[in-house]
């Protein structure tokens, strides 16, 4: 479940700013849910290894 931690600290602005600059970010994992190849974005090889270390 997605979840966002504000606190008093964070002005109606500065939370505004927060969701404008996850748009894109959103947007571009709508493609790929969509099809789009993700491979062709990635700029290196992809890493196998994942958290198998810390087991």
């Amino acid at each position: 479940m997605p979840a966002v931690y504000v606190c008093t600290q964070h002005t109606p602005d500065i939370v505004a700013g927060y969701f404008d600059a996850l748009d894109p970010i959103f947007g571009r994992v709508a493609q790929c849910e969509n099809g789009r190849d993700i491979s062709a974005l990635l700029k290196g090889p992809v890493c196998h290894s994942g958290f198998r270390r810390l087991n």
